[in-house]
């Protein structure tokens, strides 16, 4: 077997390599904030889709309904996100960024950017581009909603995703 289809034959394995390694430096970067990766995710979407309600969320995220309360609970302990009474429907609550939540969110987006070239820094900015092309074109055909990690489906079913950084 030569070295290419060898390397044909362990992509799948090697996707799977450096999303795990992706995702763990995401994390251990996240700590150093006092949060983790689906706490981001949320505050990322809430600033696109301010509002939602939680059932929304909850479905926009794939997310077992009772988890996100748990994970809304703590940022709204933490002044990140603020929820209103909906005025379309007295039944739901929207939820909504606050200004700190917005602050976090950019020392977020900052430490995203440091993750992303320093994860991506053996590549030039073409093959980057020709990267994200062909990993798009993978997730859109496997279903995969854009922006939304798969990840989010397991949370709550372990108790490894209870787990939150520690707080100094």
């Amino acid at each position: 077997m030569n070295h290419s289809e060898m390397g044909q034959k362990q992509l799948a394995f090697l996707l799977a390599q450096l999303g795990a390694h992706a995702a763990s430096q995401f994390a251990e970067r996240l700590a150093v904030l006092e949060l983790t990766p689906a706490d981001a995710g949320i505050l990322r979407l809430l600033r696109a889709e301010p509002g939602l309600s939680q059932q929304e969320l909850a479905a926009k995220l794939q997310i077992h309904p009772s988890r996100l309360v748990a994970i809304l609970d703590s940022l709204e302990k933490r002044g990140f996100v603020e929820r209103r009474a909906n005025p379309h429907d007295r039944r739901l609550y929207s939820v909504h960024l606050t200004k700190n939540g917005g602050e976090v969110l950019e020392k977020i987006g900052k430490v995203a950017r440091e993750h992303q070239d320093a994860l991506l820094s053996a590549l030039s900015q073409e093959e980057r581009d020709a990267l994200a092309a062909l990993l798009l074109k993978i997730a859109d055909r496997l279903g995969l909603v854009r922006g939304v990690h798969p990840g989010y489906r397991q949370l709550g079913s372990s108790k490894q995703s209870d787990e939150r950084p520690a707080r100094s």
